[in-house]
């Protein structure tokens, strides 16, 4: 082998191990569209809206008036979400609770070898919040298959704590079958004031 040869080989070689360790630290495909609601509330169905917060950090921010909410603290996206639009803009998708259960869903798509759902987001409770719900948790999340699939459902109450502070829930479905399309819908149970939902993640593994 001439140097010129063992030159282009060790450019490629490293040029290899550069890519595989970019795609070691890539994060895990959303299966989600529009799982922080950047987009509003498109490819997502409910009664809910997705509402703009301003950053208390931002340039646009004000002092609260007294007795006034103080604004949510900034967070960093979750997953692969890398960022929303705008210099201050953070939109959340806002439920106000009644006296019925209400839902807000998408469907998507499960890859083939998928064992192993992650799903992960975030919840806060707005001002006046409480739920008829107290011991059992103020609303569940549902993964759906659709009928004659094969493949049972989940469900998992969650319970949240009244503070402003943005909240963190994980949860791992061991699929015993495998179905193309699943719903996850998540079902608020009846109360007062808000609770605001962000971040919606879900990625397939395959372990």
């Amino acid at each position: 082998m001439n140097i010129r040869s063992a030159v282009l080989a060790l450019v490629v070689a490293i040029c290899s191990l550069a890519s595989g360790a970019a795609q070691g630290v890539k994060p895990e495909k959303n299966l989600l569209e529009n799982g922080d609601f950047s987009a509003g509330i498109i490819h997502w169905k409910g009664d809910g809206k997705a509402e703009v917060f301003k950053s208390a950090t931002g340039p646009d921010a004000t002092k609260p008036p007294d007795g006034a909410a103080t604004p949510a603290p900034a967070r960093p996206p979750l997953g692969s979400v890398l960022g929303k639009p705008g210099a201050d803009a953070d939109r959340s998708y806002c439920v106000t609770l009644g006296t019925r259960p209400q839902k807000f869903a998408q469907s998507f798509s499960v890859p083939r070898n998928t064992k192993v759902l992650k799903i992960r987001f975030r919840a806060r409770t707005g001002d006046g919040f409480l739920t008829s719900r107290t011991t059992l948790g103020a609303f569940q999340v549902h993964l759906t298959p659709p009928p004659g699939s094969g493949l049972g459902g989940m469900f998992d109450d969650k319970k949240l704590e009244r503070t402003p502070e943005w909240q963190t829930f994980t949860i791992d479905w061991t699929m015993s079958g495998y179905s193309r399309n699943i719903e996850l819908s998540v079902e608020v149970f009846p109360g007062t004031g808000q609770l605001y939902f962000d971040d919606f993640v879900i990625e397939a593994l395959e372990r």
